[in-house]
């Protein structure tokens, strides 16, 4: 893990990455237990918020204002939802998508530039694509 914080401090020191100093996280996932595993690595990563949406609330939640970032399941991005996360994304929400796939965001032109991550989750990797997520990586029309 030492090797990913370190990575985040270098980030941060040449302004790549302006997380907040305890960012608020919303992880929404399909399946329960994902989305508490990567709340688990997110709490050990870093000092954070966090909140666990699954299929039956998370429209609801990303309803919500004031989430630094969004770690959400690539197979929940149907085109109502798309629309929130440009808003979202508009208002400087960085977003990391998981999927089962690797690499899946070759694939998908229209979510290029955002971060992908591989489940099941390596630690690192997921920290490290929160960590760096940039607002700039712009869903396409």
């Amino acid at each position: 893990m030492t090797s990913t914080v370190t990575a985040l401090i270098e980030a941060f020191l040449r302004k790549e990455s302006v997380i907040p100093i305890v960012p608020k996280i919303l992880i929404v996932e399909r399946e329960y237990l994902v989305a508490m595993e990567a709340e688990r690595i997110l709490s050990d990563a870093m000092t954070c918020t966090t909140r666990i949406a699954t299929p039956h609330d998370y429209l609801l939640a990303l309803g919500e204002d004031g989430y630094d970032i969004l770690v959400i399941d690539v197979d929940l991005l149907r085109d109502e939802l798309v629309e929130i996360l440009r808003d979202r994304q508009r208002n400087g929400t960085r977003i990391v998508v998981t999927t089962l796939t690797k690499g899946y965001g070759d694939r998908l032109p229209q979510l290029s530039g955002l971060a992908f991550v591989t489940k099941p989750f390596l630690d690192e990797e997921l920290a490290f694509a929160v960590g760096l997520s940039q607002p700039s990586g712009q869903l396409d029309a």
